[in-house]
């Protein structure tokens, strides 16, 4: 918390709230990203959604 008034203070911005699932969908984006790196080091392999809203 300290931090977070700390660069508002700082850099004279406002507290934006990023909703409760903002770590949740990076965290999902970090481990899409090292199975896409993993796979990609194994195979040749082009990847596409399945369901481009999710």
């Amino acid at each position: 918390m300290i931090i977070i008034v700390y660069h508002m203070l700082k850099d004279g911005t406002e507290y934006h709230d990023r909703g409760p699932n903002f770590y949740l969908e990076r965290d999902r984006r970090a481990i899409e990203l090292a199975a896409v790196r993993r796979l990609n080091s194994l195979y040749v392999v082009t990847l596409s959604p399945t369901n481009p809203a999710a």
